[in-house]
């Protein structure tokens, strides 16, 4: 049986697939799905968050952690749009 101190960097280091900036692309009015796993931190205003019955408010010094395959919908506010910096990883 292989064990995790058998397995090489490649095989347990996680890969970023993509980095941005976020801060006025918004999803409101339709629900979004990534396949992989998605970290968005917030540094600066205020961004909303659903996910089925789940429903949370961004702002600044949060982390949202947005596991696979989970759909969801996603904006920035009208009175105070968020900043947010994001990355995809597998």
């Amino acid at each position: 049986m292989q064990g995790v101190f058998n397995m090489t960097l490649d095989q347990i280091n996680p890969v970023v697939h993509d980095v941005g900036l976020q801060h006025s692309d918004s999803w409101r009015t339709k629900v979004r799905r990534i396949y992989d796993h998605q970290f968005l931190y917030c540094f600066q205003g205020i961004a909303h968050f659903v996910s089925g019955s789940f429903t949370c408010t961004i702002d600044r010094r949060c982390l949202l952690i947005i596991p696979p395959n989970t759909p969801h919908s996603f904006w920035v506010d009208a009175n105070d749009p968020a900043e947010l910096y994001w990355f995809h990883l597998d």
